[in-house]
């Protein structure tokens, strides 16, 4: 009689301690591979119209100096060439530090561009960990729950061999 209510007890253990599904993750590793790519791209795309502005810098910086060496030539010849080098050379200045202020732009938003892209990696890595550790706890609880329930099964085996 006692291993009739051990068998139900074993019965409604098993039916009612299911384990609950795992929660899929908002990243997968395709994801993160996809988003570094992304952020890779984004990254020398950056880089590279800085590099197109400080080769601009470089030139307007060059024709600055040109236009200076031409307005000393000037001087020498005519006042009203000079004024107008001098005019030009004003708007070259103001060109430079429009392009100056755009690569000091360009270069705050890239500094932000890789910190995002790092904490975006080490999130997946660590919802990765996450997701394992669930999974590997699931695992882990399956097999206990297998144990006992044959631990009980040779238990009930035991005990109608005494009845008999």
């Amino acid at each position: 009689m006692q291993c009739s209510h051990l068998l139900t007890f074993v019965t409604l253990f098993r039916c009612f301690d299911m384990p609950p599904s795992t929660p899929r993750l908002s990243y997968s590793i395709q994801d993160a591979f996809r988003l570094r790519r992304q952020y890779r791209d984004k990254i020398t795309d950056l880089q590279q119209f800085i590099d197109d502005r400080e080769d601009e810098m470089e030139e307007l910086q060059e024709r600055m100096i040109r236009q200076e060496e031409i307005c000393e030539q000037a001087r020498n010849v005519d006042q009203n060439l000079y004024e107008r080098q001098l005019r030009y050379l004003k708007i070259l200045q103001k060109q430079l530090k429009k392009v100056t202020a755009k690569l000091l732009q360009l270069t705050i938003e890239l500094r932000k561009v890789r910190q995002l892209r790092e904490r975006r990696l080490r999130m997946i890595g660590e919802q990765a960990r996450w997701s394992f550790s669930i999974s590997r706890y699931h695992q882990q609880k399956r097999v206990w729950r297998e144990q006992t329930t044959m631990t009980w099964h040779m238990g009930a085996l035991h005990c109608s061999k005494i009845r008999q």
